[in-house]
């Protein structure tokens, strides 16, 4: 991810582009939702991430929220918007 895409508290002392895990296509079945499985993978997803980061040099999770009920899923769980590429 290239610095310019970060959000600007990110962008000190990280090298350009930056070395990001991408999370992508994180879904609970619609008969399943609302009891907190979502939550649930989503921390087990950061959790593994974690784990790895030190060996991969990664610097952040990105994730691509497809609509507004994902972003609002992921900015609930403390993930931030970074403006220049929508829904992120």
């Amino acid at each position: 991810m290239s610095n310019a895409d970060c959000a600007g508290k990110f962008r000190r002392n990280i090298h350009d582009p930056t070395p990001v895990i991408l999370l992508s296509r994180l879904a609970i079945d619609r008969k399943h939702q609302r009891r907190g499985f979502g939550e649930n993978l989503l921390r087990y997803a950061i959790a593994r991430s974690v784990q790895v980061a030190q060996d991969i040099g990664v610097r952040a999770i990105l994730v691509h929220a497809l609509h507004d009920q994902a972003r609002s899923f992921y900015t609930h769980n403390q993930f931030e918007s970074s403006p220049p590429i929508r829904f992120t």
